[in-house]
């Protein structure tokens, strides 16, 4: 019998794992981790690395962008709004 506490970290652990998988299946649909075919396991390990660092720099650059977008869009939508308000 497994006592509450060790199955709450095992719980935790399964959550954790799923969201590693769940990277390393993108990976491999989006960026070419599953076509990796180097001799050496360095070469194997420096092109994993390079996939992870591309997908690290997307995300970065998306949360980067989607600021911006909403500064200008809040920026346009209040000065218009000001706008109309009178003299």
């Amino acid at each position: 019998m497994v006592d509450p506490a060790e199955r709450k970290l095992m719980r935790q652990d399964e959550l954790d794992r799923n969201a590693v998988e769940g990277k390393f299946g993108q990976g491999k649909r989006r960026y070419g981790l599953g076509l990796i075919r180097a001799k050496l396991a360095e070469t194997s390990g420096s092109m994993v690395g390079m996939a992870i660092l591309v997908m690290n720099l997307e995300k970065l650059l998306r949360e980067v962008f989607l600021l911006i977008w909403k500064r200008v869009v809040f920026a346009i939508f209040y000065r218009s709004q000001w706008s109309f308000c009178g003299p």
